[in-house]
C-alpha cells in the first residue's frame, strides 16, 4: 500500500501533480496547510505577518498511521 501526502494549494489548483510518497516533501504552514516547497516559497513570499519559517525550520505533516484517530 502506498500513502501519498498531498500539498493543499496543488491539490486544488494542479491536482495531477500533489501527491508525494514522502511527507518530508511537504511542510506544515503557520496555518495549518500542508504545501509542497514551491507552494511554501510562493505563500512565504506573500505573507509579511506573521513571518513564516524557513522550509527546513517547519515540520513535515504527521505520518499517517492506519487506523489512528484523527
Amino acid at each position: 500500500m502506498t500513502i501519498f501526502y498531498v500539498c493543499d494549494y496543488c491539490h486544488k489548483h494542479n491536482p495531477e501533480m500533489c501527491g508525494y510518497e514522502d511527507r518530508q516533501e511537504l511542510r506544515v504552514a503557520p496555518d495549518g496547510r500542508w504545501l509542497c516547497i514551491s507552494c511554501w516559497d510562493e505563500e512565504k513570499s506573500s505573507q509579511d505577518d506573521p513571518p513564516w519559517p524557513d522550509w527546513q525550520d517547519a515540520s513535515a505533516p504527521p505520518r499517517y498511521v492506519p487506523g489512528a484517530a484523527s
